[in-house]
């Protein structure tokens, strides 16, 4: 844009030609002159280097004569002549919003200045915070110019002949309207339109029933499609609501996405909308077709690619690959984690393993990457801790753990977070905002983690780390661990999060870090079911390449931060080292060495009867089910729940909660029954 405003008469000639109507090129000649001062005040306003002398100079713009961009005009006289205009045209109401969003801004930059000082700031944050402070200035519910509200009844609303309907007030608690509500619009939010406007608005009230009969008529009776937006409080809620409306008789729902959002459907937007828009039968769907398309790129004959695309389209939850000529169905190693999300749901498994699809991965804050992020710096930390023991005596171990100890604070990873957000994938706690308010409640997190869980515990025994971030099979290894299935080996890998040694190096504690918590009962009903196999394999893994060593006990560490939302609270974080402690020894207590010997062959056993599986091309779309999974789908979190018509309005619903002493005897009783088979 700014090459072609820049261009000479003889170059934008050519332009010209494309219509006879010379006022179009004087337009074009006009808009250009202006994007030519605006970029003139842009480039003036980067050199700038404090946030007052941008606010300055973004002052002397806006109320003095530095920059005349409006025919000779400055802003003030260009609002000043449009509120004329407007007093002129009987629109009273208009002026006053344009007046007040003035005063406003101007006011915004006054107190700007007196916040900023002479802060040093580049352009880009700048921009970000003067942007959320006008955001501040506008309204939630109602917005500048009255007439651009639509008030009136549900049925007046139903009746009128619009095909997008943008409803202010209304989120997913409130919409579709339960019978008799306040409304989309609040009591007080239409009192004030009503003083302001000077116009009586109809009341939610009047001839409720026949309001409501004829609604119910309207809603179920359309010619044509009728699409809603409305405001949603969370994505969880939006998935009850759609699943509500999914269940409805008579309804059809499809959702798409905004423009500026990654698509859930093999991220092809523009592609997957067609898709939708035009194809409502799902044995005809565009995008099954596309994915059979890949896959059938590896298939042999064309009776297999046949069989493989019925089965494909018309049974996604029964389906399996036949043709063993694909690269998935022969495994020569296998990551663990991949192992818990084909028990998890073989279809997933499939899609992100077999056709290689994901989702565009956007930068942006989420639980996840915040856990990735203190995970990080808890590594750093500890790397820096098991550098200093590696060369210590015995002796002065615990001396040096303690001085390492006596460190820790914000200050001593605050160096460790400006090097972390200098690595890929985490580079949004870099941003100012992001490190100022998420970035000190992570290290805060971290900080509290380091102490409690290099603490003492009262069992006595002392422990050091030793190995961090420790991967296998580990390179050159002559004999790495692997699973015979089948008289087949396949390797597996992994990533061990933390390893400490007592001091004679002959029992170990095998640590793995999670975001939060996770009670005993979801631990073992995740073993059962082979959704959480990692922690038993790992202790296998690590006594095949260490059978010198004894396991001791193999921990979750977590973060629990019970006073998050005490209103009470003196501190976002929740000190109870002792309760902390306290809980993790018992862990360690109740573990005992057999016990753990028998989990670890039952997650062998589990490992193994997935790779059977996987050779067997078994991929269907049967996410595990549980009472355990917060009571909701299993698909939830789901990238590709648009896609394999597991959450059906009939589907059934989840089994009862099993008990610890039931999961117990069917672990026992399946371990039984593979020694009978193997003998």
């Amino acid at each position: 844009m700014k090459k072609f405003c820049t261009l000479e008469d003889r170059q934008v000639s050519r332009y010209e030609k494309l219509s006879d109507d010379r006022q179009i090129a004087f337009a074009v000649r006009k808009v250009c002159a202006h994007l030519i001062e605006i970029f003139t005040f842009g480039a003036e306003m980067r050199q700038e280097r404090t946030a007052r002398s941008k606010l300055d100079h973004l002052t002397k713009t806006l109320l003095g004569d530095g920059n005349r961009i409006f025919n000779a005009q400055t802003f003030q006289e260009r609002v000043e002549e449009e509120k004329e205009l407007l007093l002129q045209n009987d629109h009273e109401q208009e002026a006053l919003n344009l007046v007040a969003a003035w005063n406003a801004l101007v006011d915004l930059v006054a107190e700007a200045r007196l916040v900023f000082q002479d802060e040093r700031v580049s352009q880009k944050h700048f921009t970000q915070l003067f942007m959320s402070g006008l955001e501040g200035l506008s309204l939630s519910s109602i917005p500048l110019g009255i007439d651009r509200v639509r008030v009136g009844t549900v049925t007046q609303i139903v009746d009128y002949p619009a095909k997008v309907f943008y409803i202010l007030g209304a989120d997913s608690d409130n919409f579709p309207p339960r019978g008799p509500s306040e409304g989309f619009l609040r009591d007080e939010e239409r009192e004030w339109l009503s003083r302001h406007s000077e116009a009586k608005l109809p009341q939610r009230l009047d001839n409720l029933a026949v309001t409501q009969a004829l609604l119910t008529y309207r809603l179920e009776h359309q010619a044509e499609s009728l699409r809603i937006s409305a405001a949603t409080k969370s994505d969880d809620e939006l998935s009850l609501q759609v699943q509500s409306w999914k269940n409805s008789a008579n309804t059809e729902c499809v959702l798409l996405d905004e423009e500026l959002q990654a698509d859930a459907r093999w991220n092809i937007l523009k592609y997957a909308r067609r898709g939708l828009e035009t194809s409502q039968d799902k044995h005809r769907h565009t995008l099954w077709r596309n994915a059979v398309r890949l896959i059938e790129k590896r298939s042999g004959s064309e009776a297999k690619r046949d069989m493989l695309k019925i089965n494909f389209i018309h049974q996604p939850g029964r389906f399996v690959l036949e043709n063993q000529s694909y690269d998935i169905l022969r495994p020569q190693q296998v990551s663990i984690s991949a192992l818990q999300r084909y028990n998890r749901c073989p279809f997933q498994y499939f899609i992100d393993y077999g056709l290689n699809l994901q989702e565009r991965d956007i930068a942006k804050d989420n639980p996840r990457e915040q856990g990735s992020f203190v995970h990080r710096l808890l590594e750093l930390a500890l790397l820096d801790l098991q550098a200093q023991l590696a060369g210590a005596k015995a002796a002065d171990r615990s001396r040096i753990l303690e001085e390492w100890r006596g460190q820790i604070d914000v200050a001593y990873l605050r160096g460790y977070y400006d090097q972390v957000v200098q690595e890929a994938g985490f580079f949004v706690y870099g941003r100012p905002e992001m490190s100022g308010m998420i970035g000190e409640r992570m290290m805060q997190h971290a900080v509290n983690t380091l102490l409690f869980s290099t603490s003492s515990l009262d069992d006595g025994n002392r422990f050091y780390p030793y190995a961090l971030e420790w991967k296998f099979p580990q390179e050159n290894d002559p004999d790495p661990f692997a699973l015979n299935v089948d008289e087949e080996k396949v390797l597996l890998r992994g990533l061990i999060d933390r390893v400490d040694l007592e001091p004679h190096r002959q029992k170990y504690r095998l640590y793995d870090f999670k975001r939060s918590e996770r009670s005993n009962k979801i631990n073992l009903v995740g073993l059962i079911d082979g959704t959480d196999i990692q922690l038993p394999i790992y202790r296998k893994v690590w006594q095949h390449a260490h059978p010198q060593m004894q396991v001791d006990a193999s921990l979750l560490l977590f973060f629990e931060n019970n006073a998050e939302n005490n209103k009470k609270r003196l501190s976002h974080v929740y000190q109870a080292e002792e309760q902390y402690l306290q809980k993790l020894g018992n862990r360690v207590k109740k573990q005992k060495t057999e016990d753990l010997e028998i989990d670890t062959e039952y997650a062998l056993l589990q490992a193994e009867n997935s790779i059977r599986s996987i050779r067997q091309g078994f991929f269907p779309a049967q996410p595990k089910d549980r009472a355990a999974n917060d009571g909701g789908s299993p698909c939830r979190f789901c990238t590709y729940r648009g896609l394999c018509y597991y959450e059906a309005p009939n589907r059934p619903q989840p089994p009862g909660t099993a008990n610890i002493k039931e999961l117990e005897a069917l672990k026992r009783q399946r371990l039984a029954a593979n020694a009978e088979d193997n003998a």
